[in-house]
């Protein structure tokens, strides 16, 4: 509603990561703009996501309804993901808006994060296993360059490349000019298939400040500490605005339940899966999401009869399925974009922080920053108030929130002054 108000008043960008809120802000107003990824639009010459290839681009586009969205986004408010706000701010004759809104706030720098990294599978890509930057950056270019020839000559391979090329682009201008500042690793996939990561240690701030040129800039998020809004502003200075959960805090308890167990890799599930039983004995019958790892999820579902759990790949199933019918869902990598009111979620429980890999390059590069173990530490606890969101989702919701890691009461003590006062108010220690 505020970036509603705001967009009647000034030329105002509202960005939000999350594709089903973009959805639903369209239904709602249907007169404001909305500028997503090209693929979401027909292409009535046939070229789908390929007409940034200037050699295939046709003499008459003039019934894209793409670039009708471009054009109206640089004279009016417009809707966005951070990807179509970012490719806005590359065009020619770009005048940054008034005011600009990002909601969803906690997963901007990810979603920025995203556009200057790629992951490249080695069935395709033939890449060199190298700590020479000069020696990564040089294929690039060679691979951009193959990448271009192929495209002019068999348009049927875009899907397969056409993204490919962008972020390969982005990725080349930024590695030339801060080589120290990014992290390449082979790494498996969920599915154990190998590829190259290439991702920078931080959202280079300059790649921040073309995105955030607009006079005002207004970021919105239940979960933001001060430690994440500086990463996103910088030096620049900053009000900051708390508003307390108009849910009242009876209908959002997180109850602090510690295992008795020093839980690892090596831990028998057996033995902590009949603590969970235990745990879930008082809630029966309640529609409950239990927060894991994809791993831990294929091996508890195994222990309780009738649950259920997810792959990456087909999460959003499975999310239907657990909207349908309700259960035991084991849910890995659900901390963003599910919604689960009412009895679709009465009983919501956190296994094990969300950390990151520290296994990760990426990940033990950040942390040995100045500031290294803040940052990973108020990441763990973004992610979990994350979790703990996706149930009781409007004022005269209800849910039981269960926490049971034990380190979770340290975490909370050390960063108590930052952390939102309406998230503290629902501990019960």
């Amino acid at each position: 509603m505020l970036s509603r108000i705001l967009q009647k008043q000034y030329r105002t960008a509202y960005l939000t990561d999350n594709n089903l809120l973009i959805s639903e802000f369209s239904k709602e107003y249907p007169e404001v703009n909305v500028l997503i990824g090209k693929h979401h639009y027909d292409c009535n010459q046939g070229l789908d996501e390929l007409c940034h290839i200037s050699s295939l681009q046709p003499n008459n586009c003039s019934d894209c309804t793409y670039l009708k969205a471009v054009h109206r986004a640089k004279r009016e408010s417009t809707c966005y993901n951070p990807l179509s706000y970012y490719y806005m701010t590359q065009r020619p004759g770009w005048i940054p808006p008034e005011v600009l809104v990002i909601d969803e706030a906690h997963t901007f720098v990810d979603a920025v994060l995203s556009l200057v990294s790629v992951r490249l599978p080695k069935s395709i890509y033939k890449y060199p296993i190298t700590q020479n930057p000069l020696e990564l950056l040089d294929w690039i270019n060679n691979t951009i360059q193959k990448i271009e020839r192929v495209l002019v000559i068999n348009k049927s391979s875009g899907k397969l490349y056409s993204k490919m090329y962008g972020k390969l682009i982005h990725v080349r201008d930024i590695l030339a000019n801060q080589q120290n500042k990014y992290t390449w690793e082979e790494e498996e996939d969920q599915d154990k298939k190998l590829g190259l990561n290439i991702t920078p240690v931080n959202v280079p701030h300059s790649f921040l400040e073309s995105l955030m040129a607009a006079k005002k800039v207004i970021i919105m998020s239940g979960t933001l500490t001060k430690f994440h809004i500086q990463e996103i502003f910088g030096k620049r200075p900053y009000e900051y605005i708390e508003i307390d959960n108009p849910t009242p805090v009876e209908n959002r308890p997180i109850l602090y339940k510690p295992y008795p167990l020093n839980v690892n890799r090596n831990t028998d599930l057996n033995v902590f899966a009949n603590w969970l039983k235990d745990i879930l004995k008082p809630y029966p019958n309640k529609a409950t999401i239990v927060h894991v790892t994809y791993e831990w999820g294929k091996q508890l579902k195994k222990l309780f009869p009738g649950s259920m759990n997810n792959t990456p790949e087909n999460k959003q199933s499975a999310l239907k399925r657990f909207k349908k019918r309700g259960g035991l869902w084991f849910a890995a990598g659900c901390d963003k974009g599910i919604d689960l009111p009412d009895d679709m979620c009465r009983l919501n429980i956190t296994l094990r922080l969300p950390r990151a890999n520290l296994q990760n390059d990426r990940v033990r590069k950040r942390i040995s920053l100045p500031e290294g173990e803040r940052w990973f530490d108020l990441e763990t606890l973004n992610k979990t108030q994350q979790q703990i969101g996706r149930s009781t989702r409007h004022i005269k919701d209800y849910s039981i929130n269960i926490i049971a890691d034990p380190q979770f009461k340290a975490l909370v003590t050390k960063y108590r002054d930052e952390l939102p006062k309406s998230f503290l108010k629902g501990i019960q220690w």
